[in-house]
Parts: structure tokens; sequence; C-alpha cells
């Protein structure tokens, strides 16, 4: 929200710059051109903002793939165990290529008719507020 803000503020004060003819501080520019002073505030406050966006994104991706990898491991192994307890076919290896069907053959369908559309629609309702393209 403070970043909406934030750019929201920068662009206004742009709009009146290029209006009045005015740089940042206050000094007359040509006609036409801005002068853009990379040390203004809100510039350093939006850049700011935008780091830390990219490093809870890469954070949070980080984490989803340590959970991931060790979802896998712990079914992988569970498969092996059972393969191996009930003697179900070199270790295990029926039940996975079995599982391996079936799991997407079942999860693939909700997934496009239920979650797919939702998600598009709230990434297609935040491209537009925040004013991100593709």
């Amino acid at each position: 929200m403070q970043l909406r803000q934030a750019q929201v503020t920068l662009n206004l004060e742009l709009q009146s710059e290029a209006q009045t003819g005015t740089g940042v501080e206050g000094h007359a520019s040509p006609v036409g051109k801005r002068v853009s002073n990379p040390l203004h505030p809100l510039r350093k406050e939006q850049e700011s903002l935008q780091r830390l966006q990219e490093m809870s994104s890469l954070l949070a991706t980080g984490f989803a793939l340590a959970c991931a990898y060790a979802w896998e491991k712990t079914f992988d192994m569970s498969l092996d165990v059972f393969g191996a307890l009930y003697h179900l076919g070199h270790e295990g290896l029926i039940p996975k290529l079995v599982l391996s069907a079936l799991i997407p053959a079942l999860v693939m369908p909700l997934y496009l008719n239920y979650l797919k559309p939702v998600t598009a629609a709230t990434s297609r309702s935040l491209r537009t507020v925040t004013g991100l393209k593709d």
C-alpha cells in the first residue's frame, strides 16, 4: 500500500513538473524535459520498497522450495516403506507408478476449473490497481 502511495505521489509530482517546467528542486528546466534528482526522497523510498518486495518474494520462493523438497523426500520414503512392508512389486515401484498417474489425473481438472480462474482474475485486478504490466 505504501509503495502505491509513493508511486502516485511521485507521478503527480512529475506531472506537475512537466506542466510548470520546473525541476524537482524548483529550478527551471527546458520545456519537455524533466529534471530527475536521484536523491529525491520519494524515489529513494520507492526503490527501497521495490527491493523489499523482491527480497520477500525471493524468501517466500526459497521457503516454498525447501518445503516441497522435504515433502517429496518424505513421500518417497513412505512409498518405499509401504512397498517393502507389503511386498508390492520392486520395493514400491508399482505404487509409485500408480500414484504418479492417478494424482495428476485427479488434481489437474480441479486446478484448471476452480483455482486457475480465481488466481487469474485476482492477478488481473491487482495489475489494474497497481498499474503494473505483464
